[in-house]
């Protein structure tokens, strides 16, 4: 099959995939898998198309953009939590 094959097979499919049930969602992909050579996996991602998360705005979330700092006990700053299990917690600088 020709890759304009896969895309008209795809956008011919692409509606009926969004409003079948998960059954009749699970055979198109068999078909579709089948007839276009694609893994399963990307088949979903061409025929649900994508989706775009609603809102929009980035919320800060590093300790500095949200002016908390660091947190009270915590010593050594970010990821010397772990450093212990290393055996290298004396290499961390305070």
């Amino acid at each position: 099959m020709r890759i304009r094959e896969r895309y008209e097979l795809a956008a011919e499919l692409k509606d009926r995939y969004r409003q079948a049930t998960k059954r009749e969602r699970g055979e198109l992909l068999d078909a579709f898998c089948l007839a276009s050579g694609y893994e399963r996996k990307h088949a979903i991602k061409v025929l649900g198309g994508r989706r775009r998360k609603v809102g929009g705005q980035h919320r800060a979330t590093s300790a500095a953009a949200l002016g908390t700092g660091v947190p009270k006990g915590v010593e050594g700053g970010v990821g010397s939590g772990w450093l212990h299990l290393l055996g290298a917690a004396a290499a961390v600088p305070t």
